[in-house]
């Protein structure tokens, strides 16, 4: 697990690039899944994460609070979600890119997506809203983490 401290945009910049090289640098690991209450940061930092990505700067990142899905023109193309409104019901085009892999997600309002819906292989991240700065916890869950922890330790110790 990563804590990060975060005081500004330009440290979740930071992290959003980190988290960029993680989807490109490891095949395996294709998810990211936000957690956090309203205000904690998860679309500015899926918006990060997005324009980092090859071709980020062709998409049109905007919440997905009303489409639920939002799919972004990178490499690899990504599938943005946000399950705040979707209560139990899943949107298909989520299931269908988690079953298929062929794509990268972000799951925002993720402790809406059930257990038996999650991928072997992903990033869990937690962001709380403190006084001075917000705290993001990241989680790796992946049997192949070797290339992802070294561009999680260098945001850390910067």
């Amino acid at each position: 697990m990563f804590e990060f401290r975060i005081h500004d945009l330009e440290r979740m910049l930071v992290l959003g690039r980190a988290l960029a090289d993680c989807l490109c640098k490891e095949p395996s690991l294709r998810c990211i899944l936000l957690r956090g209450d309203l205000g904690s940061g998860k679309t500015t930092l899926a918006r990060f994460v997005v324009e980092a990505l090859p071709g980020g700067d062709r998409a049109e990142i905007s919440s997905p609070s009303f489409t639920l899905c939002n799919i972004y023109p990178t490499t690899p193309a990504v599938l943005h979600c946000d399950l705040y409104r979707v209560g139990c019901a899943i949107p298909d085009e989520l299931s269908e890119t988690l079953a298929a892999g062929d794509m990268a997600v972000i799951v925002e309002w993720a402790e809406h997506l059930p257990l038996s819906q999650l991928p072997q292989d992903f990033l869990d991240i937690r962001l709380q809203v403190c006084d001075e700065y917000r705290l993001i916890y990241v989680g790796i869950c992946s049997s192949n983490s070797a290339r992802v922890k070294p561009l999680l330790q260098a945001v850390q110790a910067t």
